[in-house]
């Protein structure tokens, strides 16, 4: 459970990242 929320919250600072570079 543990492992799965760290890949979730990992997944979407990711996705955060990308979508900021995208707009940018």
């Amino acid at each position: 459970m543990v492992a799965l929320s760290g890949a979730h919250t990992i997944g979407q600072a990711q996705c955060s990242t990308f979508r900021s570079r995208t707009y940018t």
